[in-house]
Protein backbone atom coordinates (compact mmCIF):
# COMPACT_ATOMS: atom_id res chain seq x y z
CA UNK A 1 0.00 0.00 0.00
CA UNK A 2 2.59 2.55 0.74
CA UNK A 3 4.55 2.12 -2.49
CA UNK A 4 1.33 3.43 -4.22
CA UNK A 5 2.04 7.09 -2.29
CA UNK A 6 4.54 9.71 -3.05
CA UNK A 7 7.88 9.27 -0.54
CA UNK A 8 7.87 12.22 2.01
CA UNK A 9 10.75 13.97 0.17
CA UNK A 10 9.05 13.75 -3.26
CA UNK A 11 5.59 14.73 -1.52
CA UNK A 12 7.33 17.51 0.10
CA UNK A 13 8.65 18.49 -3.08
CA UNK A 14 4.51 18.69 -4.57
CA UNK A 15 3.40 21.20 -1.67
CA UNK A 16 2.48 24.36 -3.04
CA UNK A 17 5.28 26.88 -3.01
CA UNK A 18 6.01 29.19 -0.35
CA UNK A 19 4.66 31.93 -1.76
CA UNK A 20 1.20 30.62 -1.73
CA UNK A 21 1.83 28.73 1.28
CA UNK A 22 2.21 31.70 3.02
CA UNK A 23 -1.39 33.15 1.94
CA UNK A 24 -3.30 34.33 5.17
CA UNK A 25 -6.51 32.57 3.78
CA UNK A 26 -6.76 29.08 4.46
CA UNK A 27 -9.55 26.68 2.71
CA UNK A 28 -10.38 23.59 5.10
CA UNK A 29 -12.01 20.80 3.78
CA UNK A 30 -14.07 19.13 6.70
CA UNK A 31 -14.79 16.03 6.06
CA UNK A 32 -16.62 15.02 9.34
CA UNK A 33 -20.65 14.30 9.77
CA UNK A 34 -22.93 16.89 9.58
CA UNK A 35 -23.58 17.87 13.11
CA UNK A 36 -19.82 17.65 14.14
CA UNK A 37 -19.23 19.37 10.55
CA UNK A 38 -20.94 22.61 11.88
CA UNK A 39 -19.13 22.67 15.16
CA UNK A 40 -16.02 22.58 13.91
CA UNK A 41 -16.71 24.85 11.01
CA UNK A 42 -18.15 27.29 13.44
CA UNK A 43 -14.79 26.98 15.39
CA UNK A 44 -12.82 27.65 12.58
CA UNK A 45 -14.23 31.18 11.60
CA UNK A 46 -14.64 31.98 15.25
CA UNK A 47 -10.49 31.09 15.73
CA UNK A 48 -10.14 33.25 12.29
CA UNK A 49 -8.46 37.03 13.48
CA UNK A 50 -6.59 39.78 12.84
CA UNK A 51 -3.44 37.69 13.50
CA UNK A 52 -2.40 34.48 12.00
CA UNK A 53 -4.23 32.56 9.26
CA UNK A 54 -7.60 33.44 8.72
CA UNK A 55 -10.14 30.34 7.44
CA UNK A 56 -12.51 29.54 5.08
CA UNK A 57 -13.82 26.08 5.89
CA UNK A 58 -15.85 23.98 3.24
CA UNK A 59 -17.69 21.00 4.32
CA UNK A 60 -18.50 17.96 2.66
CA UNK A 61 -19.37 15.25 4.93
CA UNK A 62 -17.58 11.71 4.49
CA UNK A 63 -19.72 9.91 6.86
CA UNK A 64 -23.10 9.87 7.42
CA UNK A 65 -24.88 9.40 10.47
CA UNK A 66 -28.14 8.16 11.37
CA UNK A 67 -29.91 7.79 14.54
CA UNK A 68 -31.48 4.15 15.06
CA UNK A 69 -35.33 5.06 16.07
CA UNK A 70 -36.54 1.57 15.66
CA UNK A 71 -38.21 0.43 19.09
CA UNK A 72 -36.25 -2.93 19.36
CA UNK A 73 -32.80 -0.64 19.54
CA UNK A 74 -33.04 0.09 22.84
CA UNK A 75 -34.94 -3.25 24.06
CA UNK A 76 -31.67 -4.11 26.45
CA UNK A 77 -31.42 -0.77 27.87
CA UNK A 78 -34.33 -1.17 30.44
CA UNK A 79 -31.79 -3.87 32.44
CA UNK A 80 -29.07 -1.34 33.14
CA UNK A 81 -28.94 -1.76 36.78
CA UNK A 82 -28.40 0.89 39.67
CA UNK A 83 -24.84 -0.42 40.00
CA UNK A 84 -23.77 -0.56 36.60
CA UNK A 85 -21.85 1.96 34.39
CA UNK A 86 -23.24 3.94 30.96
CA UNK A 87 -20.69 4.92 28.56
CA UNK A 88 -21.80 7.19 25.61
CA UNK A 89 -19.11 6.57 22.94
CA UNK A 90 -20.37 10.05 20.83
CA UNK A 91 -22.43 12.59 20.69
CA UNK A 92 -24.83 10.67 18.65
CA UNK A 93 -24.85 7.74 21.21
CA UNK A 94 -26.44 10.41 23.55
CA UNK A 95 -29.10 12.05 21.05
CA UNK A 96 -30.30 8.19 20.21
CA UNK A 97 -30.84 7.90 24.01
CA UNK A 98 -32.72 11.28 24.13
CA UNK A 99 -34.75 10.09 21.67
CA UNK A 100 -35.53 6.55 22.69
CA UNK A 101 -36.54 8.23 26.11
CA UNK A 102 -38.78 10.37 24.24
CA UNK A 103 -40.70 8.30 21.87
CA UNK A 104 -39.94 4.65 23.81
CA UNK A 105 -40.43 5.92 27.45
CA UNK A 106 -37.23 4.78 28.54
CA UNK A 107 -35.77 4.99 31.84
CA UNK A 108 -32.59 5.37 33.09
CA UNK A 109 -32.20 4.51 36.63
CA UNK A 110 -30.65 7.52 38.11
CA UNK A 111 -28.45 5.65 40.38
CA UNK A 112 -26.21 3.85 37.48
CA UNK A 113 -22.92 5.92 36.61
CA UNK A 114 -23.03 8.00 33.54
CA UNK A 115 -20.21 8.56 31.55
CA UNK A 116 -19.45 10.85 28.05
CA UNK A 117 -16.22 11.64 26.64
CA UNK A 118 -14.36 15.16 26.87
CA UNK A 119 -17.24 18.07 26.36
CA UNK A 120 -19.64 15.58 25.34
CA UNK A 121 -20.78 15.66 29.02
CA UNK A 122 -22.24 18.39 28.69
CA UNK A 123 -24.73 17.07 25.88
CA UNK A 124 -25.51 14.38 28.29
CA UNK A 125 -26.08 17.00 30.42
CA UNK A 126 -28.26 19.40 28.12
CA UNK A 127 -30.27 16.22 27.03
CA UNK A 128 -30.59 13.96 29.46
CA UNK A 129 -29.74 15.62 32.48
CA UNK A 130 -27.25 13.23 33.78
CA UNK A 131 -24.12 14.26 35.41
CA UNK A 132 -20.90 12.57 34.37
CA UNK A 133 -19.20 10.14 36.03
CA UNK A 134 -15.76 9.88 35.65
CA UNK A 135 -13.58 13.07 36.21
CA UNK A 136 -10.46 14.32 35.46
CA UNK A 137 -9.69 11.40 32.82
CA UNK A 138 -8.25 11.57 29.27
CA UNK A 139 -10.99 12.85 27.31
CA UNK A 140 -10.75 9.97 25.32
CA UNK A 141 -12.42 6.01 25.15
CA UNK A 142 -8.88 4.76 25.96
CA UNK A 143 -8.58 7.22 28.96
CA UNK A 144 -12.23 6.09 29.77
CA UNK A 145 -10.48 2.44 30.07
CA UNK A 146 -8.09 3.41 32.52
CA UNK A 147 -9.67 5.83 34.91
CA UNK A 148 -12.45 2.88 35.45
CA UNK A 149 -9.82 0.15 35.48
CA UNK A 150 -8.30 2.09 38.31
CA UNK A 151 -11.53 1.49 40.38
CA UNK A 152 -11.21 -0.87 43.04
CA UNK A 153 -14.36 -2.71 42.31
CA UNK A 154 -13.95 -2.44 38.57
CA UNK A 155 -14.16 -6.34 37.76
CA UNK A 156 -17.73 -6.52 39.47
CA UNK A 157 -18.64 -3.97 37.27
CA UNK A 158 -21.01 -4.01 34.11
CA UNK A 159 -20.43 -1.77 31.51
CA UNK A 160 -23.11 -0.87 28.96
CA UNK A 161 -21.16 0.72 25.67
CA UNK A 162 -23.60 2.66 23.38
CA UNK A 163 -22.14 3.53 20.13
CA UNK A 164 -22.44 2.95 15.88
CA UNK A 165 -23.26 0.17 13.90
CA UNK A 166 -20.92 0.54 10.70
CA UNK A 167 -22.72 -0.51 7.59
CA UNK A 168 -20.96 -0.38 4.01
CA UNK A 169 -17.57 0.04 5.06
CA UNK A 170 -14.99 -1.57 6.95
CA UNK A 171 -15.51 -0.85 11.17
CA UNK A 172 -12.47 1.29 12.34
CA UNK A 173 -10.52 0.04 15.15
CA UNK A 174 -11.37 2.58 17.76
CA UNK A 175 -14.48 1.42 19.51
CA UNK A 176 -13.73 -2.32 18.85
CA UNK A 177 -10.16 -1.62 20.80
CA UNK A 178 -11.98 0.06 23.41
CA UNK A 179 -14.20 -2.65 23.91
CA UNK A 180 -11.60 -5.13 23.67
CA UNK A 181 -9.80 -3.18 26.73
CA UNK A 182 -12.25 -2.46 28.91
CA UNK A 183 -13.38 -6.23 28.39
CA UNK A 184 -9.57 -7.03 30.30
CA UNK A 185 -10.18 -4.50 33.07
CA UNK A 186 -14.29 -4.96 33.93
CA UNK A 187 -16.83 -7.84 34.57
CA UNK A 188 -18.68 -7.51 31.77
CA UNK A 189 -19.29 -5.08 28.81
CA UNK A 190 -22.46 -4.98 26.60
CA UNK A 191 -22.18 -3.00 23.56
CA UNK A 192 -25.63 -1.58 22.46
CA UNK A 193 -25.70 -0.41 18.53
CA UNK A 194 -27.56 3.37 19.18
CA UNK A 195 -26.95 4.93 15.49
CA UNK A 196 -25.64 3.72 12.35
CA UNK A 197 -22.89 4.81 10.42
CA UNK A 198 -21.88 4.85 7.08
CA UNK A 199 -20.37 6.20 4.48
CA UNK A 200 -21.11 8.95 2.08
CA UNK A 201 -22.69 8.56 -0.96
CA UNK A 202 -21.12 8.57 -4.59
CA UNK A 203 -21.95 12.11 -5.19
CA UNK A 204 -20.54 13.62 -1.58
CA UNK A 205 -17.07 11.40 -2.29
CA UNK A 206 -17.26 13.25 -5.96
CA UNK A 207 -17.71 16.46 -3.85
CA UNK A 208 -14.66 15.60 -1.93
CA UNK A 209 -12.74 14.56 -5.01
CA UNK A 210 -13.40 17.90 -6.96
CA UNK A 211 -12.69 20.38 -4.13
CA UNK A 212 -9.40 18.39 -3.38
CA UNK A 213 -8.69 18.54 -7.34
CA UNK A 214 -8.93 22.18 -7.20
CA UNK A 215 -7.11 23.21 -4.38
CA UNK A 216 -7.55 23.12 -0.79
CA UNK A 217 -4.85 24.22 2.11
CA UNK A 218 -5.95 21.33 4.73
CA UNK A 219 -7.89 18.60 4.86
CA UNK A 220 -9.22 18.24 8.04
CA UNK A 221 -10.06 14.69 9.73
CA UNK A 222 -11.73 14.06 12.30
CA UNK A 223 -12.46 9.87 12.77
CA UNK A 224 -10.76 7.31 11.10
CA UNK A 225 -14.07 6.47 9.36
CA UNK A 226 -13.40 9.64 7.46
CA UNK A 227 -9.92 8.89 6.60
CA UNK A 228 -10.95 5.01 5.68
CA UNK A 229 -13.64 6.71 2.95
CA UNK A 230 -11.05 9.72 1.57
CA UNK A 231 -8.90 6.59 0.59
CA UNK A 232 -11.24 5.05 -1.81
CA UNK A 233 -12.07 8.36 -2.77
CA UNK A 234 -8.34 9.03 -4.18
CA UNK A 235 -7.37 5.71 -4.99
CA UNK A 236 -9.90 5.59 -7.90
CA UNK A 237 -7.03 7.25 -10.18
CA UNK A 238 -3.61 7.93 -10.45
CA UNK A 239 -3.82 11.95 -10.03
CA UNK A 240 -5.88 11.33 -7.14
CA UNK A 241 -3.48 9.96 -5.31
CA UNK A 242 -0.95 12.03 -6.34
CA UNK A 243 -2.90 15.41 -5.39
CA UNK A 244 -3.62 14.06 -1.54
CA UNK A 245 0.32 13.57 -1.53
CA UNK A 246 0.78 16.98 -2.26
CA UNK A 247 -2.46 18.24 0.08
CA UNK A 248 -1.69 18.58 3.82
CA UNK A 249 -3.90 16.17 5.58
CA UNK A 250 -4.24 17.31 9.69
CA UNK A 251 -5.79 14.62 12.24
CA UNK A 252 -8.06 15.44 15.21
CA UNK A 253 -5.39 13.93 18.00
CA UNK A 254 -3.22 10.29 17.73
CA UNK A 255 -6.41 8.22 17.75
CA UNK A 256 -7.34 9.56 14.09
CA UNK A 257 -3.93 9.42 13.12
CA UNK A 258 -3.06 6.06 13.67
CA UNK A 259 -6.23 5.26 11.60
CA UNK A 260 -5.44 7.45 8.58
CA UNK A 261 -1.63 5.99 8.54
CA UNK A 262 -3.06 2.35 8.58
CA UNK A 263 -5.22 3.85 5.23
CA UNK A 264 -2.10 4.68 3.76
CA UNK A 265 -2.92 8.50 3.69
CA UNK A 266 0.22 10.97 4.06
CA UNK A 267 -0.81 12.84 7.40
CA UNK A 268 1.11 16.18 8.15
CA UNK A 269 -0.41 17.66 11.18
CA UNK A 270 -1.58 15.71 14.24
CA UNK A 271 -3.23 17.65 17.35
CA UNK A 272 -2.69 17.25 20.53
CA UNK A 273 -5.10 19.54 21.57
CA UNK A 274 -8.49 17.26 20.97
CA UNK A 275 -10.67 17.70 23.78
CA UNK A 276 -13.10 19.81 21.21
CA UNK A 277 -13.19 21.35 17.98
CA UNK A 278 -12.12 24.74 19.45
CA UNK A 279 -8.92 22.87 20.25
CA UNK A 280 -8.59 21.27 17.34
CA UNK A 281 -8.92 25.51 15.31
CA UNK A 282 -6.47 27.04 17.23
CA UNK A 283 -3.95 23.98 16.92
CA UNK A 284 -4.54 24.47 13.22
CA UNK A 285 -4.40 28.23 13.16
CA UNK A 286 -0.62 27.65 15.20
CA UNK A 287 0.37 25.11 12.82
CA UNK A 288 -1.44 26.14 9.25
CA UNK A 289 0.72 29.17 9.28
CA UNK A 290 3.86 27.14 7.37
CA UNK A 291 1.58 25.25 4.74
Amino acid sequence: MASAWATESSKRSMLPTPSARNSMKKKILITAPEGYARRFRDALLTMSGPTGPSFSPVSAPLIKTELDTAAEAHKSLPTIGDDDIVVFTSRKAIEATALWRQRQGLVLPPAATYVAIGKDASWMSALLSLPQGLSGCEPSLMGIVKALGERPDADKKRVWVLGPRVVGMREPPTVPDFLTALGNRVGEVCYVPAYTTRPADSATRQTVYTLIRQGVDCVALTSGGEAQVLRKVVETSPEGMALISSTPIACFGPYTAKCAKSEGLPVDIISDRYHSFTEFAAYLKDHLSWV
